[in-house]
């Protein structure tokens, strides 16, 4: 049982609860954590259950979770009341742009002024959550002001970055955090299909990785996908592609989601999967060929794989 977040978050997010919740089980927590994705209530949820855990008075917590949780006799202790409303004065802390000028921008000055409170000392374990951290909004300059407290933040005290697709966010902060996906879509349906499993891996390891069989079986597994599109009911509401998609995204999670809670690897695979898999979606949101863009979408999920296992391969020699 996860006890750090609810039974429903931990269902959607299954990779990013094991992950960061395996992590704080064995006081292993990073310094700075970037979930990306564009599931944005999720990354509010993960944000707050997490903070209530390592804030929560009750003296059971390890074993039956933080009162925000699983409140007693429904009722919250004062730290998770105020993480709850997000108005702790200590625990919780908020960066984003300020709206008061056109641009949507992180004021450099507001990096400073957070810098500035964190060196602080506190009895809280303080969360920090960067709203936007992608670069248009959590800019050079900004971010420059936070990468110190950001690579070496004071004791107990955490970072949460949020950002849809982590190549928008500036390098030098994608360096100094542990990437987490944070997933959009419904996977537990998915896995609950009575489809047939499509996976990619599968063929390549069936092929035995071989280099000029990764290109026929990406081809392949293109036109699978495709075959399933095309069955679906044209009258749902769902595109076919997505759904189709989300399905092969889905069994690759399923397959790795014990590997990705203990490897920072196996995460930032399925995370990178995910931001493949999602651009790929905005595509055919957008009318684009169904046989052009599921070639191109299985091109970059065998590049991404072929890298994958060779750092996998690298480890176990």
């Amino acid at each position: 049982m996860n006890v750090i977040f609810d039974a429903a978050l931990a269902g959607r997010q299954p990779v990013a609860t094991l992950l960061i919740g395996n992590a704080v089980l064995r006081g292993r927590l990073a310094h700075a954590y970037l979930l990306v994705g564009r599931n944005i209530d999720d990354k509010w949820l993960l944000a707050k259950e997490l903070a209530a855990f390592l804030n929560c008075s009750r003296e059971d917590k390890t074993s039956l979770g933080s009162c925000l949780r699983s409140p007693f006799d429904g009722n919250l202790c004062r730290d998770c009341k105020w993480i709850s409303d997000e108005a702790h004065p200590q625990a919780w802390h908020r960066l984003g742009w300020e709206g008061k000028t056109t641009a949507r921008k992180i004021s450099v000055a507001s990096a400073r002024a957070l810098g500035e409170e964190m060196a602080k000392t506190s009895s809280a374990f303080r969360m920090v959550i960067v709203e936007d951290a992608e670069q248009d909004v959590f800019h050079r300059p900004a971010a420059n002001a936070l990468l110190k407290t950001i690579e070496e933040p004071p004791p107990q005290c955490i970072f949460v970055l949020f950002a849809d697709y982590q190549d928008k966010v500036l390098p030098t902060v994608v360096s100094r955090c542990q990437q987490v996906p944070v997933v959009k879509i419904p996977y537990q349906d998915v896995f609950e299909s009575d489809w047939p499993e499509m996976s990619l891996t599968a063929a390549f390891q069936a092929a035995g990785w071989k280099k000029g069989r990764l290109k026929l079986e990406a081809i392949e597994f293109a036109k699978r996908l495709g075959d399933e599109a095309e069955r679906l009911d044209e009258d749902s509401e769902e595109i076919p592609l997505l759904r189709v998609i989300d399905h092969a995204v889905a069994g690759e999670i399923r397959r790795l989601k014990a590997s990705a809670a203990k490897s920072e690897r196996a995460a930032q695979y399925i995370a990178k999967l995910l931001d493949i898999a999602e651009r790929a979606k905005a595509e055919a949101e957008h009318y684009v060929s169904a046989r052009a863009l599921l070639e191109s979408f299985a091109f970059c999920w065998t590049e991404l794989a072929e890298s994958y296992q060779h750092d996998v391969l690298k480890t176990q020699r």
